[in-house]
């Protein structure tokens, strides 16, 4: 496992990176990421209403969203990082669906609301309690994730292949449909499925955790 970093560290990554500051279509590997996740969206969820973005960064999934999603009426990015909320909301500054917030996810629960959608782009593979965040979504969630199969700094885990992201987190999520965004050498897998239900949280995170 590499070393989980602080809000410092991202606040400086985003501050000082060209690659943050373009438009989303301009922004190599990852726009392909975005744009399938709003693919899966709209070929599984029924009326997806609401989002909840876990690690939105600035804000380039949902200005994709903005203009691709119609059924779309309530987004919530959430960021622990100031600078990514700032450039958030600048980029989507204009559309009052949209809602950014700093947060500390380690204190984070969800609400229980019909046609929600939890979306983490590039986001579990940077944080040591992904498990313990993602047994809080409840049961029958619809849950959209990508994770890599790449090192990069702040990174505390990657996955060698599909099984071992499967290995990790369909123990809590049901995966209904894997794509695999290439990345030279590499791979994002981009995943959708839903939350199962729990009776012993704790014990089985303990379990996948000796992976």
């Amino acid at each position: 496992m590499g070393q989980e970093r602080d809000a410092n560290f991202y606040n400086s990554v985003y501050q000082s990176s060209e690659k943050y500051k373009r438009k989303p279509e301009l922004i190599e590997y990852y726009y392909e990421v975005w744009c399938e996740g709003i693919n899966q969206i709209k070929n599984y969820v029924s009326q997806p209403k609401y989002i909840m973005d876990l690690g939105c960064g600035p804000g380039h999934f949902a200005s994709l969203l903005a203009s691709n999603l119609d059924t779309l009426e309530k987004y919530e990015g959430y960021d622990f990082s100031d600078t990514a909320i700032n450039m958030a909301q600048s980029l989507v500054s204009q559309d009052d669906r949209f809602n950014f917030y700093e947060q500390n996810l380690r204190e984070f629960d969800f609400p229980k609301k019909d046609n929600l959608v939890v979306t983490m782009f590039e986001f579990l593979e940077h944080i040591s309690f992904d498990l313990e965040l993602i047994s809080k979504i409840p049961p029958g969630t619809w849950t959209l994730f990508s994770v890599p199969s790449y090192d990069s700094a702040g990174h505390v885990r990657w996955f060698d292949s599909l099984q071992e992201v499967k290995n990790r987190y369909e123990p809590l999520i049901r995966i209904e449909n894997v794509y695999i965004c290439k990345v030279k050498k590499n791979q994002i897998y981009v995943c959708i499925g839903r939350k199962v239900g729990l009776e012993k949280p704790s014990e089985l995170i303990r379990m996948i955790q000796q992976f």
